[in-house]
């Protein structure tokens, strides 16, 4: 990694800032040569960030320091009776200084670190003098393996109370920041004369060879650096063990047991056994509602099994804050300890101190559970290079994980891995597509909603399309999108869409036409009138568009459809409750469990329920609005079918849009409304019945059954 990786503020200070920890440790850790100029130094200030040090020569790094001991009048007087007489006050003065300053046991070995960079010539110290006065310089620079720099300069000295005890401050100078190089420039300029004695009123010589054998003739204890570097991890460990000791929560040190619950079903069982042959790593195409979760976590206990060395962290991400929770009840049951990392939770250092132990064999196993958007924070990717530990990687809903925003930060780290999805293939993106299918190496097992139906593990369902029209008004809308996307693509007809990969301006104004579809006024009258039917029973779920639309009763216009929708409902006694992402985490699960004790009668959603959320509960389902995009129907129908105690069906609902009654256009999106017409009534019960409703269309738009395509994902 370089400098730029990291989250380097512009000003630090103690009052805000844990200054060694927070600055000091982390660039030090990714440098290459540290260079320091300070008025007042103490061994024990580099001891303090000796973790940084050690990395730093484990870079094949060097710490260039100048500083300057504290004489008083005396001193100076007898300074200038003689090069010689100079000499020995330094190093009276150094040595009281740096002896003063040690406290501890460990503290010694880390003046035994400074004796063996010295004696390795990995830490080079010149003094700096002043006959006139003192040497008050405080500048800093850390530079990186490709050449970024960054520099320092304000009141911080380089002792311990500098850096834990008293109010400090700092400002930092980037070289690659256009503002900031020109300052960063003039520092290092002013290190380098520094360091050359070029720097006019100010001597500064090297370190005398006689202090440097005294120093080291007391403090070095190892014959070599790497014993040294032995010794601090040794220090570290001790810190580690002591936090874990005195943490209320011990770490789980037992196997990864299967919960009494739980028996992998033979499908299951499929899967994983794929999985191991294909070298642990592959997608599984699985439907919604056929168990992907404990699939893989069954996945987890038979890697654990196989490993030779007892070493694993199972890291989990998911696409929303809410699929956390789901994640860490059901890995905890697998006996195994959780991390809950996203901006809910105070999680960063306490990851840090796992990976720390597990890096460490204090423990030997845990489980992290991010979202993607943690996923790609410079925190997370700097805590994933720090694993030396085996790396499970699961991908929940991984098709997500295609995106060219998301796909360069999946850890490369991760030699296990596996892929969670009912529909892998990202919708008009064959390139994110073969990304997904490339990292996890294929997909390596499928297992498809008919067949979950027909096996039992999902119920049946009936199926009853509701046709509405477009208004004329939308239906212009719908054409002059259309008419933009058609010229952006250089293509003669709105069918062809299917076929292309698609430039963002034309996503954009595909995303712009579809609120358009979905947000038909006519759609939510029909849906009063078939939810009054129903407005006494529990458990009924409404898929809205993130769209307006106008309210047809009261002449309202550009009314979010999810609001006019909870009114309406209200106005017929039907209690709804409204899930977003505009609720946060806790408000989520408060309407989920009101919903599923029966106390919220209706679910009204927008996407956030098309992934990964279990409500097994609903048995009616109206979808108000959908798209062409296939993941995101088949999502939606397999979240309705899960199995659920007295659960025997489900009735889905879905509202097709034609084009208005008297239009000559809009093919394109009756043939899109068609395939997901075809594609829901091909394995639903009552298909017989419904079937000549869905030839009534295709004649009336003179359409052929093969103009109907059930691939649409590009």
């Amino acid at each position: 990694m370089s400098l730029k990786s990291l989250n380097i503020k512009r000003n630090y200070n103690s009052s805000q800032d844990k200054i060694v920890s927070d600055f000091f440790i982390p660039l030090l850790s990714e440098a290459k040569t540290y260079k320091r100029a300070v008025g007042y130094f103490t061994a024990k200030s580099i001891a303090s960030y000796a973790k940084g040090i050690v990395n730093l020569v484990s870079n094949d790094g060097e710490f260039q320091l100048i500083v300057s001991p504290q004489l008083n009048e005396e001193d100076i007087e007898a300074i200038t009776r003689g090069y010689e007489l100079k000499q020995e006050v330094i190093k009276e003065k150094i040595m009281k200084e740096i002896c003063n300053s040690v406290l501890t046991k460990e503290e010694l070995n880390y003046l035994n670190l400074i004796s063996n960079l010295i004696s390795i010539n990995k830490l080079h110290i010149k003094i700096a003098y002043n006959p006139n006065g003192i040497y008050h310089e405080k500048i800093g620079i850390i530079i990186d393996n490709y050449g970024n720099y960054i520099t320092f300069q304000g009141s911080l000295n380089e002792t311990y109370s500098a850096q834990y005890k008293n109010y400090e401050s700092f400002t930092v100078h980037f070289s690659w920041i256009e503002v900031s190089n020109e300052y960063a420039k003039d520092h290092l300029e002013t290190f380098q004369n520094h360091w050359n004695n070029k720097t006019k009123g100010i001597e500064v010589f090297d370190f005398p060879d006689s202090l440097k054998q005294e120093f080291m003739s007391r403090y070095k204890k190892d014959k070599n650096i790497s014993e040294v570097i032995d010794s601090i991890k040794n220090i570290e460990k001790k810190e580690i063990e002591t936090v874990i000791e005195e943490s209320p929560n011990k770490y789980v040190t037992d196997g990864i047991n299967l919960p009494s619950s739980f028996k992998p079903r033979y499908y299951q069982v499929e899967a994983i056994d794929n999985w191991e042959r294909n070298n642990y790593k592959g997608l599984l195409s699985m439907a919604t509602g056929t168990g992907k979760t404990l699939t893989a976590l069954y996945g987890v206990k038979k890697l654990w099994d196989s490993l030779e060395i007892k070493k694993l962290i199972v890291f989990v991400v998911v696409p929303y804050k809410i699929l956390i929770e789901q994640w860490d009840n059901d890995i905890q049951s697998f006996n195994l300890e959780t991390i809950k990392a996203c901006s809910d939770y105070k999680w960063y250092q306490d990851l840090h101190n796992k990976i720390r132990s597990i890096n460490y064999d204090i423990i030997d196993k845990f489980a992290v559970i991010t979202t993607i958007a943690t996923l790609k924070t410079k925190k997370m990717q700097k805590l994933i290079k720090d694993i030396k530990s085996p790396l499970l990687f699961i991908g929940d809903e991984a098709h997500n994980l295609g995106a060219y925003s998301t796909s360069k930060y999946l850890p490369i780290e991760a030699i296990f891995r596996i892929g969670l999805s009912a529909t892998p293939k990202r919708h008009f993106d064959s390139i994110g597509t073969k990304k997904v299918e490339e990292y996890f190496s294929g997909i390596i097992y499928e297992f498809s909603l008919e067949r979950a139906i027909r096996e039992g593990h999902l119920v049946p369902y009936n199926y009853y399309p509701i046709v509405v029209n477009l208004t004329d008004n939308e239906m212009e809308k719908y054409n002059q999108y259309t008419e933009k996307i058609i010229k952006i693509l250089g293509i003669n007809d709105e069918s062809e869409i299917f076929d292309k990969e698609l430039p963002e301006a034309a996503k954009l104004l595909l995303i712009q036409r579809a609120r358009v579809i979905a947000g038909a006024s006519n759609k939510v009258p029909e849906l009063l009138n078939v939810m009054y039917k129903y407005k006494k029973e529990k458990h009924k779920l409404i898929y809205c568009g993130a769209t307006t639309v106008e309210d047809l009763t009261d002449d309202e216009e550009d009314v979010n459809q999810i609001d006019l929708v909870i009114k309406k409902l209200g106005q017929i006694d039907i209690w709804a409750g409204r899930y977003t992402s505009k609720e946060n985490t806790q408000k989520r699960k408060w309407i989920l469990k009101s919903f599923e004790d029966g106390d919220i009668d209706t679910l009204v959603a927008i996407k956030c329920l098309d992934e990964g959320v279990n409500i097994p509960q609903v048995h009616k389902a109206f979808i108000l609005a959908s798209s062409t995009n296939e993941k995101e129907f088949i999502q939606r129908r397999g979240r309705i079918l899960r199995t659920h105690e007295g659960k025997e069906s489900a009735t889905i609902f879905d509202f097709i849009t034609l084009p208005a009654i008297d239009s000559q256009r809009g093919l394109g999106l009756v043939i899109r409304e068609l395939i997901r017409f075809k594609e829901f009534m091909d394995i639903s019960k009552n298909k017989s019945k419904i079937v000549c409703l869905f030839n009534a269309i295709c004649n009336r738009y003179g359409i052929n059954l093969d103009k109907i395509r059930g691939d649409i994902s590009g």
